[in-house]
């Protein structure tokens, strides 16, 4: 048990120690507590000098619910000399702003496809995005304070399931829609593979699931499906839920792993497809779905966490950048949603991953063995910080098929760290 002395006890104020300290429970003193306290005492504008650890204290308008200036907020931390060190100045509002999420509420900070840009991130005035600040700096405090640390690092490999498969339960139409496209754009090669899995029993390509539950086991990491179940659209280009053979392949999926929502890219602007989406997740896990991860990772600050919340999602895992590596909130570890707006501390746990595979590829420029390095140091920071190592990939991704050739390669090296 650690106790905090401070004449602060908003909930702000009690979120951010709670959650930064988690699983490690917390509780608030007065000075007259202290001396029959069993535990280590941390001073924060208490005024207790005998305490065990005393973090300076800056201002205690930051803690206050009629605060609500973002960007005063930022100006006020952004110049500070922050880094992986634990800092010597009053570092709770740095953490507070990371976990509220207070950059995402600003303006002029979403892509065209309306995703938080890394670019935006207040991270980038100190060292970058690809420091856990929270997590360094949470190791380094537990240390000077003789505790053992009860967390527990989780090692997870989480799959979108974007498109299950290349060819095969696309239903009729669908079908020879893709060989008439494969004609038009005079894909011989496309066209012999979709053939051959069709009419003479080769393997799908995107059909890597067995692959990924082996070597997840062999190496101890845990994995997650996140999988779609929009209808089909511009942005949606998953397999047909009408269709029999998709339904009875996705009950088997959940039937053998953890499966979890990816809400289609149109659902964000559309309650009744969300509704629709919601139904037919839960159809498919029998009623056991508690997460979820946006399609495209597009959300909208807040009101993506409202509805997952109103829907009855418990865990969302969109934590992260898609055209950059890194911590998108400062720290690799779950932890709740604080609405800012409406000043509470919810039950929705965000989780945190530390990179996509569609990154390097797609944004970075960068061949698998190019990646590797970028891998193996991030891998490298988050054991040196005592973070959880959460990575998104796609089933396809691993096919070594077509575009995805060699990428296999990745995950291994991945998996490895």
């Amino acid at each position: 048990m650690i106790g905090i002395v401070s004449r602060i006890q908003s909930p702000r104020y009690r979120y951010t120690w709670t959650q930064w300290l988690a699983p490690l429970p917390v509780t608030f003193l007065s000075i007259e507590e202290c001396s029959s306290f069993q535990g280590k005492i941390i001073d924060h504008c208490g005024g207790y000098a005998e305490a065990d650890l005393i973090v300076p204290f800056s201002e205690a308008h930051y803690w206050s619910a009629e605060y609500k200036d973002i960007l005063q907020w930022q100006s006020s931390i952004k110049e500070l000399a922050v880094n992986a060190s634990l800092p010597d100045f009053d570092f709770l509002p740095v953490l507070f702003y990371l976990y509220a999420r207070l950059d995402e509420y600003l303006p002029n900070t979403s892509d065209h496809l309306g995703r938080f840009k890394a670019s935006c991130a207040i991270q980038q005035h100190w060292k970058g995005v690809k420091i856990p600040y929270a997590d360094y700096w949470r190791k380094e405090l537990l240390a000077q304070l003789n505790i053992q640390d009860s967390f527990v690092p989780q090692k997870m490999l989480t799959i979108d399931i974007d498109s299950a498969f290349a060819f095969i339960k696309k239903g009729w139409y669908r079908t020879l829609g893709g060989f008439v496209k494969d004609i038009i754009r005079r894909d011989r090669i496309h066209f012999i593979d979709r053939f051959k899995v069709l009419f003479l029993g080769r393997p799908d390509p995107y059909n890597t699931y067995d692959w990924l539950h082996h070597i997840t086991q062999e190496k101890g990491w845990d994995l997650m499906y996140f999988l779609l179940v929009a209808d089909f659209g511009e942005y949606d280009k998953g397999l047909p839920y009408n269709a029999g053979a998709f339904r009875e392949w996705s009950n088997q999926l959940a039937n053998q792993s953890k499966v979890a929502w990816h809400p289609g890219f149109a659902a964000h602007g559309d309650i009744e497809k969300w509704k629709t989406e919601w139904s037919r997740i839960q159809k498919i896990t029998r009623n056991q779905c508690r997460a979820a991860r946006m399609h495209y990772l597009k959300m909208q600050m807040p009101q993506t966490y409202h509805r997952l919340l109103d829907t009855g999602v418990k865990q969302d895992y969109t934590m992260g950048f898609a055209e950059e590596i890194g911590f998108r909130a400062g720290t690799s570890r779950a932890f709740d949603w604080y609405d800012w707006n409406n000043e509470k501390w919810t039950d929705l746990q965000l989780i945190p991953f530390a990179y996509m595979e569609v990154t390097f590829k797609k944004y970075l420029k960068k061949s698998p063995t190019e990646a590797k390095g970028d891998v193996h140091e991030l891998s490298e920071i988050v054991k040196a910080s005592n973070g959880n190592w959460i990575v998104l990939w796609h089933n396809e991704s691993v096919s070594n098929y077509r575009e995805w050739e060699g990428w296999q390669s990745l995950l291994e090296h991945t998996l490895n760290t």
